[in-house]
């Protein structure tokens, strides 16, 4: 199971790195008249981004150190993920959403989050030794 943390500890860090890559190509961008900053969507999208940002590197980094305050980062920031494909599939689909492609996105993030949630993750990130 620590193992099991450590990748996930990897691949919350992987997250930080990517969400920083997107937010340079969006600010980069040369043509920037196709994108409406003020929509409620990119509101959210940027909020998310700042979240990910500012709790992601902390959160990855106590999470290898298998702290329980990494594991609950952690935690909240695979559910954010599930609150924004929710609010985007209900407020902002449209024919051409791939449905399938958030739902698929959605089940790998509940999938870690329960992981994540197991007595086994939280036994560990405690420290404490499992009763015999």
């Amino acid at each position: 199971m620590k193992f099991v943390l450590r990748i996930f500890s990897f691949f919350t860090m992987l997250a930080v790195l990517s969400t920083v890559m997107q937010v340079v190509m969006v600010f980069t961008a040369v043509d920037k008249s196709n994108i409406d900053f003020t929509s409620g969507l990119m509101i959210t999208t940027f909020l998310g981004w700042g979240v990910i940002i500012i709790i992601g590197p902390y959160a990855a980094i106590q999470l290898w150190r298998l702290k329980n305050i990494g594991r609950i980062l952690t935690m909240v920031l695979l559910g954010l993920p599930l609150l924004y494909y929710s609010y985007t599939l209900l407020f902002y689909s449209t024919k051409q959403t791939l449905i399938v492609n958030i739902v698929i996105a959605m089940l790998i993030n509940l999938l870690a989050l329960a992981v994540l949630m197991l007595p086994a993750s939280k036994r560990i990130c405690l420290n404490k030794t499992p009763l015999k």
